[in-house]
């Protein structure tokens, strides 16, 4: 676990939300969340789930995280590296600019 996941109390789950467009279909990205997990190391324990539509923000996708007994600022940082994996994937051309936020 991770010095930011220290903050959380125990019971409480630390919640983020990376907002993100993307070109690719959703069903290509869920395809691709457990290599994402492993690249980026993220524990077995955080949740991650992809859906589509964000009408508060605008964007095409949300990424939520989810993360037992550790703060919303950990529960970021796990959604920072998803995103940033997802950026370094096939779904992104070369030099295409990252249009997105996380959100906590």
């Amino acid at each position: 676990m991770n010095e930011y996941a220290a903050a959380g109390r125990a019971g409480e789950i630390g919640r983020a939300y990376g907002l993100f467009d993307c070109s690719s279909p959703i069903g290509a990205i869920e395809a691709d969340i457990p290599l994402i997990r492993e690249l980026v190391l993220t524990p077995p324990e955080v949740g991650l789930s992809l859906t589509e539509g964000d009408p508060t923000h605008g964007y095409r996708y949300t990424l939520g995280v989810a993360f037992p007994s550790a703060s919303n600022r950990a529960a970021s940082s796990e959604a920072v590296g998803a995103l940033n994996q997802i950026y370094q994937s096939p779904h992104f051309r070369r030099g295409e600019p990252f249009v997105g936020e996380i959100v906590r």
